[in-house]
């Protein structure tokens, strides 16, 4: 399973700081990010000589939504051709405002695929067209 991350969102400082507790706080994390050599980034973003990014922290456990819920260690990609090219299933998650934008690209990808993968969407909310008849936008080719 590989998770679509878009790249370059910056994890505040207080977000830092808070993460580099929690890390120190539970062993096995802590054991975790020593034992792959990743424990450093925390100690210099806690001392504000690095900028943590959201998709890395992703990579090593941890949700910029839930810093106090440490997950498992996840395979992130920051390239969405990369991550949707050869797949049976999509989970979208995305915020319904997201979902148009991402699967205008992701379009771009599968027209060259015999078969479309299965499509579920989990996302809060939906987009609505007003436009002729009232209906409710869905992902589609």
């Amino acid at each position: 399973m590989q998770i679509w991350r878009r790249g370059g969102k910056e994890v505040d400082k207080p977000t830092a700081e808070h993460l580099f507790e929690v890390i120190n706080a539970r062993e096995e994390v802590l054991r975790r990010l020593i034992r792959k050599c990743a424990y450093l980034k925390y100690v210099e973003a806690r001392l504000g000589d690095r900028t943590l990014y959201a998709d890395e922290i992703l990579r090593d456990g941890f949700c910029i939504n839930m810093i106090d819920t440490p997950l498992c260690p996840l395979k992130v990609v920051t390239n969405l051709q990369e991550v949707v090219w050869d797949v049976d299933i999509v989970v979208n998650v995305l915020p319904s405002t997201e979902t148009r934008p991402v699967f205008q690209q992701i379009g771009r990808f599968w027209r060259e695929h015999r078969t479309m993968p299965v499509i579920i969407s989990l996302a809060k909310g939906v987009e609505a067209a007003l436009q002729l008849v009232p209906h409710i936008i869905t992902p589609h080719k």
